[in-house]
């Protein structure tokens, strides 16, 4: 019963094309949007035009409509850029990529200030959430897509739900949470158990968070299908299993050391056995080579 809408942009990066079933699913899928992709990375600022396409899109629905839309912000991304109408916050990289945020920050507020004009912000969830981190050499690397470590890894997720308090929330999440929260929210209440994720909604409301489950990251090339790496977190201990051209195992107490300067490996050996099976139980359940 929802009308639903992807707004992203025209993103070659790793594809001829960008119909490789992104659109599955969407009753419209926009993606006219231009993107200028030079030098193997994006330019530009293209949530200029997609929060218009995205507030053109709101004014043409019915009041009484139930919608969905996913709109894929590319800021902050390298190329790093001084985004119009931000602050100078410096000249360096970092810099640079502040501006960005504040760019995708502003992009965000322009369409919740849209559904405030047009009366749907009391009835809206918002989700708010990175596809990846970003490192700034804390581990020898720069981007996004190299390793597993924090940087890269680690994500801003935030949930807006109408009536809900707000919070900050220390339980452990991952994006594949996302559709049986959702779905929990939209009051679907079958078909749970046919996702990897869990239902965070009772972190929301204050009653017994949903039973523990381990994190599990990976990484490759995508070009190559080489340097696959994982991982895996059962707070508060991360353990990064060894691979090809890869360190050894390394495994961190990220309550304690949350940049990961200390191996424990070797130093707590209990905690690498459990960590070990966890790790071992994700990758034997995997057609994957590792």
């Amino acid at each position: 019963g929802y009308k639903t809408a992807s707004f992203t942009a025209d993103f070659p990066a790793f594809t001829a094309t960008d119909s490789i079933g992104f659109d599955r699913a969407f009753g419209e899928y926009d993606a006219s949007t231009a993107l200028r992709y030079k030098g193997g990375t994006m330019r530009g600022f293209p949530s200029i035009q997609q929060v218009k396409r995205v507030n053109a899109w709101l004014d043409a629905r019915g009041a009484k409509e139930r919608l969905f839309t996913w709109v894929h912000l590319f800021e902050p991304h390298y190329l790093y850029e001084q985004f119009p109408g931000a602050p100078v916050f410096g000249k360096s990289r970092v810099d640079r990529y502040d501006s960005e945020i504040w760019g995708a920050d502003k992009a965000i507020g322009d369409i919740v200030d849209h559904l405030k004009s047009i009366g749907r912000w009391d009835r809206t969830i918002l989700v708010v959430l990175g596809d990846h981190g970003e490192e700034f050499d804390e581990h020898g690397q720069k981007y996004h897509g190299a390793n597993l470590y924090e940087p890269q890894v680690r994500i801003p997720l935030l949930l807006r739900v109408p009536g809900h308090s707000v919070k900050r929330i220390a339980e452990p999440a991952s994006m594949v949470d996302l559709a049986p929260t959702l779905l929990n929210l939209a009051n679907v209440r079958k078909g749970f158990d046919a996702f990897e994720g869990r239902n965070l909604v009772s972190l929301l409301t204050g009653e017994a968070p949903p039973a523990e489950r381990p994190l599990f990251l990976e990484v490759w090339n995508i070009k190559t299908r080489g340097g696959r790496q994982v991982a895996a977190v059962s707070w508060p201990y991360k353990i990064i299993g060894s691979a090809s051209g890869r360190k050894a195992e390394e495994l961190f107490n990220l309550a304690r050391d949350p940049k990961e300067r200390d191996n424990l490996i070797n130093t707590q050996p209990d905690a690498a056995k459990a960590m070990r099976r966890v790790l071992h139980s994700y990758i034997d359940g995997s057609q994957l080579q590792y």
